[in-house]
């Protein structure tokens, strides 16, 4: 898997991850470590997915571990997929909407591209690459 920014347009869509924190004891959340996932195959924007993953009582899918990118990949049944990190405030720094730490990132060859101003979301794609960038970074 491997993690790329695009800009946070209307028109650019992709499926998403849900996270929640506990147990939601649904069928169709799956569990992992101490939360729940719920994948959703159609296609919004990343503001989208925010407001619907939220009506759950959830966020997008934030990413922590090797492990946890692991389960995200092997889960996924469509190419990309919209994540929580982004870059809100315009200012270039990266963070996860659920508001936890960035201690973990797994950028494709090349990404970030160097920063902008410009608002940027980030899509999982699980295209099976080998130009992987795999990280800690630490606040």
């Amino acid at each position: 898997p491997q993690l790329y920014t695009v800009f946070c347009f209307s028109f650019i869509l992709y499926s998403f991850v849900c996270v929640f924190l506990g147990s939601t004891s649904s069928p169709e959340w799956i569990s992992f470590q101490e939360a729940e996932y719920k994948f959703f195959d159609h296609r919004t924007t990343w503001e989208q997915a925010q407001r619907i993953c939220s009506w759950f009582e959830s966020s997008l899918a934030s990413v922590h571990s090797a492990e946890e990118e692991a389960f995200l990949a092997n889960t996924l049944r469509k190419a990309h997929w919209w994540l929580g990190l982004h870059s809100y405030e315009n200012d270039g720094r990266f963070r996860w909407s659920d508001h936890s730490v960035l201690n973990y990132v797994s950028w494709a060859l090349g990404r970030p591209h160097p920063l902008s101003r410009d608002r940027k979301c980030v899509r999982l794609s699980v295209s099976k690459g080998k130009n992987i960038q795999k990280g800690i970074k630490r606040d």
